[in-house]
């Protein structure tokens, strides 16, 4: 059985890719407001994990160096 993996359509960049879809038009903007705004969100969070990240691992190497209290 062979797959079907021929590409039919690519959206432009800066097209609303829900009107394509076959949105209304107010819902489609609705729709892809909300996906930016998700997408600039996850970028935020990543970025700020990422500027985190080092004091985070100083943090963990610091408690392994740390002797036990029996």
């Amino acid at each position: 059985m062979k797959i079907d993996t021929e590409i039919r359509h690519v959206t432009k960049p800066g097209v609303n890719l829900f009107l394509e879809l076959g949105f209304a038009a107010e819902e489609a903007e609705r729709l892809q407001e909300a996906s930016r705004k998700q997408i600039n969100d996850i970028r935020l969070l990543k970025e700020q994990l990422m500027m985190d990240w080092p004091s985070g691992l100083q943090n963990i190497s610091s408690n392994r160096r740390k002797p036990r209290k029996s």
